[in-house]
C-alpha cells in the first residue's frame, strides 16, 4: 500500500512541476527597443538643422518578432549630443561637432511616419557641449505619450507594420561661439520603446 501512495505522490509532484513550467514557458515576454539615430547639422550659417528617419524595421528585436507582438508602448526619450570622433553617421566629409558651440536656441522635434508632430522642445541651454555627458530627457505630456502609442498600435496593420518610422529633427538657431563658420552639431534623438512578445 506504501508503494502505491508514494507512486501517486511523485505522480502529482510530476504534474504539478510540469503544469508550473508550462505556464511560464507560455507567458508573454518584454524587449527593451532603442531607437537611436544620429543628426548631423552643418552649414555656413547662424541657424543649422537637419533631419533623420529611423524605421522600426530596421532593427532586428522588432522585425525578427514582428507576427509575435501583442503590444508596443513608448517609455522615454532623450537627446545628447556626440562627442567629436563618436559620430555614428557623419556625413561624406566626416564632419565633428564644432567646438563650444553656443546658440541661442537647440530645438528638438520628433514627427511620426504619418508626418504628425509627436512633440517638439527648446532645450533648456543653447551650448552643444552640455548633452556631451549628461542626455536631456524629454519629459512627455499625457497627450504625446497617448499620440505616440496611438501610432504604434499600427503594427497591428500588416502593410503599415514595415513603414513605422520616427523622423527627428535637430536645428541650432542664431548661432553666437563656435569659431565658425561653418558650424557642425551632432546630436542624437533616442525613443526608447518597449515590446510585448508572445512566445
Amino acid at each position: 500500500m506504501k508503494k502505491y501512495y508514494k507512486i501517486i505522490f511523485l505522480s502529482l509532484l510530476t504534474i504539478i512541476i510540469f503544469s508550473n513550467q508550462g505556464c511560464d514557458i507560455l507567458n508573454n515576454f518584454f524587449l527593451n527597443l532603442p531607437l537611436k539615430q544620429g543628426i548631423t547639422a552643418t552649414g555656413n550659417n547662424t541657424t543649422i538643422f537637419n533631419s533623420k528617419t529611423v524605421h522600426l524595421s530596421d532593427y532586428d528585436a522588432y522585425a525578427d518578432n514582428i507576427d509575435n507582438i501583442k503590444n508596443i508602448k513608448y517609455l522615454a526619450a532623450l537627446y545628447r549630443t556626440l562627442p567629436r570622433g563618436e559620430n555614428p553617421f557623419p556625413p561624406p566629409d566626416s564632419l565633428n561637432l564644432t567646438s563650444g558651440l553656443v546658440g541661442e536656441d537647440i530645438i528638438v522635434k520628433v514627427q511620426d511616419g504619418d508626418g504628425n508632430t509627436v512633440f517638439t522642445r527648446n532645450l533648456p541651454s543653447a551650448a552643444a557641449d552640455d548633452y556631451l555627458t549628461t542626455p536631456y530627457k524629454v519629459e512627455l505630456t499625457t497627450e504625446e505619450i497617448a499620440q505616440m502609442n496611438d501610432y504604434l498600435a499600427n503594427y497591428k496593420d500588416p502593410v503599415k507594420r514595415e513603414l513605422l518610422s520616427f523622423t527627428g529633427t535637430v536645428t541650432m538657431s542664431n548661432i553666437t561661439a563656435g569659431g565658425g563658420p561653418p558650424y557642425t552639431l551632432t546630436g542624437q534623438v533616442e525613443i526608447l520603446l518597449e515590446l510585448e512578445i508572445e512566445p
